[in-house]
């Protein structure tokens, strides 16, 4: 009779331990799925700005490429008039001393 109580006990016991067990993992479960909402939300809110600044970039990339084109001609331009000059000077020189 004793170990029949004793048994009927242990079962009761098993049952509410599971039941504790699976009321903490429901626990945890919730806990989990409220922090990955929160990180969820921390990423959504940090895409934004990150996607502004990659925008921000391209365009300045772009930009200093043009401007770089541009000394590239005016240099090249720059080149050719002190070429055409020196030679203009080297001309008139000559007919100096001719």
């Amino acid at each position: 009779m004793l170990s029949q109580v004793v048994e009927l006990l242990l079962r009761s016991l098993g049952r509410v331990l599971l039941c504790v067990s699976l009321s903490e993992r429901n626990a945890t479960t919730l806990n989990f799925a409220v922090e990955l909402d929160l990180r969820h939300g921390s990423v959504q809110d940090l895409e934004h700005p990150l996607d502004k600044a990659i925008e921000a970039e391209e365009f300045l990339r772009n930009d200093h490429d043009v401007m770089r084109k541009k000394h590239e001609l005016s240099s090249e331009r720059l080149r050719s008039e002190i070429l055409d000059l020196k030679a203009e000077l080297l001309q008139s020189s000559e007919g100096l001393f001719a």
